[in-house]
């Protein structure tokens, strides 16, 4: 199931010859996988194109039925979705099976969505009705990260369905088979052919085919900033609009009326969830500078806890050896602009793999590079502050602006930092929480739009004004 494209709902094998899909645990090869030609792409363009009128057409229960079957076939493949996707990503299959299931029900949420897609009356007079409905716009290229291969695809993939739209996923190259499995389940459901095409391509070939084909009318991409704004400069030149998350630097205010204990606890398992290879992982802790000490000594402790072999604080490893030596880099420089104050060496296993301490730094101020730009490593860096000004400022004295945790006690200070945040999403005296509903994404090179919940309709739908006179 995982080796093959989905193309007009039937399987095929490429035309480009094969990559190599990599384990990150040990460095052998887990699988060769079709690489998608340009001839791939045009060919699942051209099959979403022509199912686009049957699908936008169809009466909403009708869709909302498909939605339905869709979410019942990866509950119940969900081991297998586990055993193939933690193989790819390095990481547990009960981790995966979560999130599996939470895709199911996120396909379900959307659902509701496709009956319920109102449009409005502006006016209803004697002589004339003035409304506005809201259509699909047509095909739509939906590009997910590897380190969010079946999360980030449904996040992309069902609001674009349950708008009206076709799709045609790129899926990641480093971590195919999670997105070919969804598309090959919607085919199981009764999808009609071309609705969802999904295809791997290693390298640039595919994806500048997809993103600068004209009958893609929109690009939904997560992925590095430095590629996001090549899609988006490419896209303008055909006035397409792009829906993109693009990375973030998030900042932990501890405050010095903070229940230090509990900034320590999320602190710290925000930065090293999944090795720091997230988008959102705290990257920074700013620490009021009548507590650093405390706040220091207990961060360092608690990451003292973390080992490849403790199942409550594991170290997995990174994912590729392009993260490694990202994260290499990044700790020399910590070393030299900071002082060390847990980790920074590599951890050398038998079986192969790239392992590496969580490390954190203290500096002096956010002058480094290491706070300000992503690493997307188990790299945390912690900066004193010794005014509200001043943490507020240090906050938003990068490129991103994803997401944003405070830590006091004084409601009034809260309010008044998360007004001054510049974050898409802003935690206070809680850490890591999400659910379907809300907005996902921020502003600055953090990206263009929102996902999650009804704001993730928004980009796939456009309003047609209509006058009906007697």
């Amino acid at each position: 199931m995982k080796q093959h494209f989905i193309i007009d709902g039937k399987t095929t094998q490429g035309s480009n010859g094969t990559f190599d899909v990599i384990s990150p645990r040990d460095q052998s090869i887990l699988y060769s996988m079709p690489n998608a030609s340009e001839a791939d792409v045009l060919d699942a363009v051209e099959a979403a194109q022509r199912a686009f009128p049957l699908w936008r057409n169809m009466g909403g229960v009708e869709r909302q039925k498909l939605f339905l079957a869709w979410a019942d076939l990866i509950d119940a493949n969900r081991d297998m979705i586990a055993a193939e996707v933690s193989a790819e990503m390095g990481v547990l299959k009960d981790d995966v099976a979560g999130t599996a299931a939470y895709i199911a029900d996120m396909i379900r949420y959307y659902a509701g969505f496709i009956v319920t897609n109102y449009g409005d009356v502006l006016s209803f007079e004697d002589d004339h009705m003035n409304v506005v409905v809201n259509e699909p716009l047509g095909v739509i290229a939906a590009m997910p990260p590897w380190n969010s291969p079946i999360e980030s695809t449904i996040q992309k993939c069902a609001p674009a369905l349950a708008a009206g739209n076709t799709v045609v996923l790129r899926v990641p190259e480093e971590a195919p088979s999670g997105g070919l499995i969804l598309a090959q389940l919607a085919v199981e459901a009764g999808f009609p052919a071309g609705v969802l095409n999904a295809l791997a391509g290693m390298g640039p070939e595919s994806g500048e085919a997809l993103v600068g084909h004209p009958k893609v009318r929109l690009v939904s991409f997560t992925g590095s900033a430095p590629t996001g704004k090549i899609i988006a400069r490419r896209c303008a030149e055909q006035m397409k609009p792009v829906v993109m998350e693009l990375g973030g630097k998030s900042p932990v205010i501890i405050f010095d009326d903070a229940r230090i204990a509990d900034a320590i606890e999320s602190s710290v398992s925000s930065a090293f969830c999944f090795q720091g290879q997230i988008c959102c992982a705290t990257t920074r802790v700013l620490v009021h500078e009548s507590i650093l000490d405390e706040v220091v000594k207990g961060i360092a402790e608690r990451v003292e806890r973390y080992d490849v072999d403790n199942e409550a604080f594991p170290i997995g490893p990174l994912f590729n050896d392009k993260v490694f030596h990202t994260v290499e880099k990044f700790v020399a420089l910590g070393k030299k602009d900071g002082t060390l104050v847990a980790g920074g060496g590599v951890i050398e296993r038998d079986g192969g793999g790239r392992y590496h301490q969580p490390t954190v730094f203290l500096f002096k101020d956010d002058s480094s590079v290491v706070c300000k730009e992503e690493i997307f490593g188990p790299v945390l860096a912690i900066i004193p502050f010794s005014s509200d000004e001043e943490a507020i400022t240090i906050a938003n004295n990068v490129d991103y602006g994803l997401a944003a945790t405070v830590y006091s006690e004084n409601r009034q200070r809260i309010f008044r930092t998360i007004r001054q945040l510049e974050s898409g999403t802003v935690w206070a005296n809680c850490n890591f929480k999400f659910n379907m509903h809300m907005p996902w994404g921020g502003p600055k090179s953090t990206g263009i739009g929102r996902e999650f919940g009804k704001y993730a309709m928004k980009p796939y739908l456009q309003e047609k004004n209509i006058w009906i006179g007697n």
